[in-house]
């Protein structure tokens, strides 16, 4: 019996050793500090809207790594249900591992796969790779380890989301303020819903896109065709869509009804500082969220809202409601010209003296658990 607890205990060990040891790969960064969005510029992306538009899906899970990973049907399965709900970019995104199934059979085709192993979920969708990364932080992630696993996927060339943000603990609402180098925030995911983490990165001056995903696992059992992204586009190119979404010229929607079918319908802007958002029906409540998850205005039972943002308000983003449905959009913000202030923009420095500082208490701890290894076998 002793000789059976010795062997699950060096198990253990051996366990913590090795997932302690990717840690020595740890970098420490700088962070640009945060810089609330200003300038006598507004943008809105929808002030130029494409006529076309697209129902996707970027986040679920089919049956993979022999059913290790808790997918329950096959890819062409799921992809098959997508496309009879409706979707015209039904994408899987297995973990650490790309499906190609409904390239060619669907309208557009995205390679996706969900980037991460650690058990409290920083976790990333990754688009536009042909082959995954497999490296991740497999116990907790600080602040710099997050952003080492994004500036590494985006020196690969990848489009990055945030996965469920507030899903799991591993993201804390201080992260929002400092990570940088993603494109999407998953702010509706069937597990979480993060609009507060979404409004912390913004009131940082952290500029990124809103997606919705079922993170589905299975199709009967989960919560499937809830949550879909409305994509825009001059035709149906994957290019032109994505390009189109990396400049917010989307939006997303929840809704427990899957049949749900409002839209937003047009923007217009009676002067510099001011939009008027129409919607295709009336809604119960339609409403601007600012700075620091400030209410700016609101109308309830209409169609419509005027929004202005005034010369020392940051950025509005837009809400429309309905019971048990949502219409999330992508924020108008103000900015100086030029680049906007996009967080797919910022790039952490690394700190080298702190950097080897953490490296050397990893070591510490890795010659602490051969310690116990030793004193584990020495008592058996």
């Amino acid at each position: 019996m002793f000789r059976g607890f010795q062997g699950l205990g060096l198990f253990i060990v051996l366990v913590l050793f090795v997932a302690v040891g990717f840690y020595l790969r740890s970098e420490i960064y700088r962070f640009a500090p945060p810089q609330p969005f200003e300038g006598d510029w507004v943008y809105n992306p929808y002030d130029s809207m494409p006529p076309l538009r697209f129902k996707a899906n970027f986040h679920a899970h089919s049956r993979s790594w022999g059913g290790w990973t808790n997918g329950h049907q096959s890819d062409s399965v799921l992809v098959t249900a997508y496309m009879e709900a409706g979707y015209q970019l039904p994408a899987l995104s297995n973990y650490h591992r790309i499906s190609t199934w409904s390239q060619g059979k669907a309208p557009l085709y995205v390679p996706v796969y969900e980037s991460g192993y650690n058990p409290l979920k920083s976790h990333l969708l990754v688009m536009g790779l042909e082959q995954p990364s497999y490296f991740d932080f497999p116990l907790f992630q600080n602040t710099s380890q997050q952003q080492q696993i994004i500036q590494g996927l985006r020196d690969r060339g990848a489009v990055l989301a945030m996965a469920h943000p507030d899903f799991g603990g591993g993201r804390r609402l201080s992260d929002m303020a400092l990570l940088g180098g993603y494109h999407f925030m998953e702010v509706f995911n069937h597990y979480r819903h993060s609009e507060a983490y979404y409004d912390a990165a913004l009131t940082a001056g952290r500029l990124s896109w809103v997606l919705a995903n079922d993170d589905t696992h299975d199709l009967h059992k989960e919560a499937t065709f809830k949550r879909w992204n409305v994509l825009m586009g001059e035709r149906a190119d994957s290019r032109v869509v994505m390009q189109r979404a990396l400049e917010g010229r989307h939006y997303a929607v929840y809704a427990e009804d899957s049949t749900f079918h409002k839209t937003l319908l047009s923007c217009s802007a009676p002067s510099p500082n001011q939009r008027i958002f129409r919607f295709s029906h009336p809604l119960e409540r339609i409403q601007a969220i600012g700075q620091n998850g400030t209410l700016l205005a609101q109308s309830l039972l209409t169609d419509t809202l005027q929004v202005e943002l005034g010369p020392q308000e940051p950025y509005a983003r837009v809400e429309a409601m309905d019971p048990g449905a949502k219409i999330l959009l992508n924020p108008m913000v103000r900015f100086r010209g030029g680049p906007l202030p996009l967080a797919a923009a910022l790039r952490a420095e690394v700190d080298p003296l702190r950097t080897w500082a953490f490296r050397l208490g990893v070591l510490v701890i890795l010659f602490g658990l051969l310690w116990i290894a030793r004193w584990i076998r020495t008592i058996g």
